[in-house]
C-alpha cells in the first residue's frame, strides 16, 4: 500500500498503526490464498476463509471485529492483567489474521499482538509484529531454519 492508501485506511479505523503495521502494509496488504482451518479436535469440518486481511477488501470484516472485541474490553483487560499485560484505556486492537489483533497505542514503536478468542480469552501472541509473523508463518512454514536466515 502507498502512504497515502495507509492513512486513508488509518483515518476510516480512527487509528494510529504502529510503525511495524505500516512497514507490513507498505509490503504486503493481506493475502490472496485462502487459508485452510481444521478443527477435527471439535467435529467441525475443514473450511476456507481468508488469511490476512486486505484493505479495502476487508474492511467490514475489519469493522465487525473491532465492534465485536470492544464489547469484551472489561473482561480483556481483566484476563490480560493476570497475565501481566497492561492493556492501557486507550489502545485500539486491529485486527490483522483470524482472531489475532495488533495493539495500537501512543507508543507508535510497540506493535504487540494479541490473540482473542471468544471475547475474553486472550493471550499475548508476540511482543512485536515481527515476532508474530515469524511465530505464525515462518516458524510453522520453515521450523529447521535459523531465523536469521529468514530475516
Amino acid at each position: 500500500m502507498s502512504d497515502e492508501e495507509i492513512a486513508k485506511y488509518e483515518g476510516i479505523l480512527i487509528v494510529r498503526f504502529p510503525h511495524d503495521f505500516k512497514v507490513l502494509l507498505r509490503a504486503m496488504n493481506g493475502t490472496d490464498i485462502p487459508t485452510l482451518n481444521i478443527y477435527g479436535y471439535c467435529g467441525e469440518a475443514p473450511r476456507q476463509s481468508i488469511g490476512v486481511y486486505s484493505y479495502p477488501r476487508d474492511l467490514e470484516i475489519v469493522r465487525k471485529r473491532i465492534t465485536e472485541v470492544g464489547e469484551y474490553r472489561t473482561a480483556l483487560v481483566a484476563t490480560l492483567a493476570e497475565q501481566g499485560f497492561d492493556l492501557p484505556a486507550e489502545a485500539k486492537l486491529i485486527p490483522l489474521y483470524a482472531h489475532r489483533y495488533v495493539v495500537s497505542t501512543s507508543d507508535l514503536v510497540s506493535s504487540v499482538v494479541l490473540s482473542i478468542a471468544d471475547g475474553e480469552d486472550a493471550i499475548v501472541y508476540g511482543n512485536s509484529l515481527r515476532e508474530y509473523l515469524q511465530r505464525e508463518f515462518l516458524i510453522r512454514a520453515a521450523p529447521n531454519k535459523f531465523q536469521s536466515d529468514i530475516f
